[in-house]
């Protein structure tokens, strides 16, 4: 079991959201995260950056929630919670 951990900004990203949206994204962070982080799967995928950053990525309606995982620590660290609409992954990180 993955211990999960929100970074700062995370919290400020939740707060402009509806209460639906908020919950179903927390839940969404429990249900699919907290067993298994790094399965892959048809709503997750690897995300490496131009920078060479690399995020993991949880699709939950038109949310994407990135994240990274530390397999050692068994740690999940929620990075950013961004609503995607039409825009492409690399325009919303």
């Amino acid at each position: 079991m993955y211990k999960i951990a929100y970074s700062p900004e995370v919290v400020d990203e939740l707060r402009p959201l509806r209460v639906f949206d908020r919950r179903s994204v927390l839940v969404a962070v429990d249900r699919h995260l907290k067993f298994d982080a790094l399965a892959g799967g048809n709503s997750r995928k690897r995300v490496e950056l131009d920078d060479g950053r690399v995020f993991h990525q949880l699709r939950v309606g038109d949310f994407r929630i990135f994240y990274s995982a530390d397999q050692s620590n068994r740690t999940v660290v929620i990075r950013h919670i961004r609503y995607k609409g039409r825009k492409t992954t690399s325009e919303i990180l």
